[in-house]
């Protein structure tokens, strides 16, 4: 599955696993024209942050913008431009 067109923006807020997040990426991330935001990756020690950390690594066309650690925090990363 995929998205059926390309959007502006993409928020994660699904099943808080490493191994999920990855699939969702691997998914939507070529769909995805300028953001993608991850909720709760402070709140949860699963690994989710490190999964979008290399994510970022591997994917020169993105980069990470903040990651928000107050409350349950979310990781915001962007389109380079």
């Amino acid at each position: 599955l995929g998205c059926l067109s390309d959007v502006d923006m993409l928020l994660i807020d699904s099943q808080h696993t490493s191994m999920h997040l990855q699939r969702e990426l691997n998914t939507h991330a070529t769909s995805v024209r300028k953001h993608i935001v991850c909720h709760d990756t402070n709140v949860v020690s699963n690994g989710m942050q490190k999964v979008l950390e290399k994510f970022v690594k591997n994917n020169s066309d993105w980069k990470m913008v903040e990651y928000y650690q107050s409350n349950v925090g979310f990781t915001l990363l962007s389109k380079v431009v």
